[in-house]
């Protein structure tokens, strides 16, 4: 005797109906961790695109004084987004500088005395402020940035 069991035929309606909405839901959370791996993604270039040029602002204060530096520097500001990083190099070098940062540069300047073994300090404690303002702008990078999370994970 074979033990046949029919459903009634809502039930299994319902079930296709139920199925095809978890489908759904699935499709919506794959494109939204597709989307948010693509902003992850981009921001992982950004960062590392950044940390490219400050590694290669510090190679430049390593040698500062020539002019085709002083160029290359000019450069690497006008690279770097906004007017957070550098506020006193830019000041130096005109790049998107505040009023603030324009202030505190002439207040340097002035400080300045005509010797020229007193204007070698002088520029040495402006490099110590590029390279404070260097330390800065990586923390900044190293503190915003979120790994990405490994399929694997």
């Amino acid at each position: 005797m074979i033990l046949s069991l029919q459903l009634p035929e809502a039930v299994v309606d319902w079930s296709q109906v139920i199925s095809a909405g978890l489908s759904l839901l699935a499709l919506v959370l794959a494109l939204f961790a597709i989307v948010n791996a693509k902003q992850d993604l981009a921001n992982e270039r950004r960062i590392a695109h950044e940390l490219d040029v400050l590694r290669s602002i510090a190679d430049s204060l390593r040698s500062f004084g020539s002019s085709s530096l002083l160029q290359l520097m000019r450069t690497y500001l006008h690279i770097l987004p906004g007017n957070q990083d550098f506020p006193i190099a830019r000041a130096q070098f005109d790049v998107r500088a505040t009023d603030e940062a324009k202030q505190r540069l002439a207040e340097i300047k002035q400080s300045s005395p005509p010797s020229p073994i007193e204007q070698y300090h002088a520029t040495q404690e402006l490099l110590d402020i590029y390279r404070g303002e260097l330390y800065d702008a990586i923390d900044r990078r190293a503190s915003s940035h979120r790994p990405v999370r490994s399929a694997r994970s």
